[in-house]
């Protein structure tokens, strides 16, 4: 799950969430994630139409996405299967455990 991940944040960079309903809730705004590396910086961004562009190192990849319950799943179509996220109270989404544990927090 890790190499995965890094492999698509080094690929794609970036995520911006926008629409995306959980109930009542609504994520939007600039989600990003810096590994303890500070080698680069995850930025995720959601936009209509279930489309999400995820950014890293200069490179952005276009992904859709889903909500379901508590969870985001983005699919960017790298045959490497859909990225799962769950979404926490304060809207900040995170994946994996331990070490390979990712949190996107919302930019402020």
């Amino acid at each position: 799950m890790c190499k995965r991940l890094i492999a698509a944040m080094l690929v794609t960079g970036s995520i911006t969430l926008a629409g995306c309903k959980r109930g009542n809730q609504e994520l939007s705004g600039t989600y990003t994630y810096q590994p303890p590396s500070r080698l680069y910086t995850l930025t995720v961004e959601f936009k209509s139409g279930r489309k999400v562009f995820a950014s890293a190192l200069g490179q952005t990849r276009e992904c859709t996405y889903t909500v379901e319950s508590d969870k985001a799943i983005f699919d960017c179509g790298t045959g490497r299967g859909k990225e799962v996220y769950t979404i926490l109270g304060d809207s900040s989404l995170t994946s994996g455990t331990g070490s390979e544990s990712v949190t996107l927090r919302k930019k402020k």
